[in-house]
């Protein structure tokens, strides 16, 4: 069975750290990078082809909404989540019209995020922000 090909994206390490661990440990995901910044994600994600970036959104050099705008721009089948602590329907909405198909709050990350890959990975919308 092909396992989803997940990068993660977040200026934090521990944040980082901890979703590679949680997905690490799901039998059909497996994390083949994780990128610091924008420029980071932008530099590598054609060399290590994941089918998911997970991106948090206060991502820095450029922030996660504008990642993601050029990563579909660049790379159309790898597919984005959203990942942040704004809750804020405008901020969902930026990032859903950036070209994410998932929307996950860092505080639900731990249950949701595994639902959320699963279900991009299949072409489904997946927004939890609650």
């Amino acid at each position: 069975m092909r396992k989803i090909r997940l990068m993660l994206a977040d200026d934090n390490a521990l944040m980082r750290e901890g979703l590679a661990m949680l997905l690490g440990l799901q039998d059909d995901m497996e994390v083949v990078a994780q990128a610091v910044n924008g420029l980071d994600v932008l530099a590598r994600v054609a060399d290590v082809r994941p089918d998911i970036v997970c991106m948090d959104i206060n991502l820095g050099k450029p922030d996660g909404i504008e990642t993601t705008r050029q990563l579909r721009l660049q790379q159309a089948g790898v597919q984005v989540i959203g990942l942040s602590a704004h809750i804020e329907a405008a901020r969902v909405a930026e990032m859903l019209q950036a070209g994410a198909l998932g929307y996950v709050v860092k505080d639900r990350a731990g249950s949701d995020l595994p639902a959320a890959v699963r279900a991009v990975y299949q072409g489904k919308t997946y927004i939890r922000t609650q």
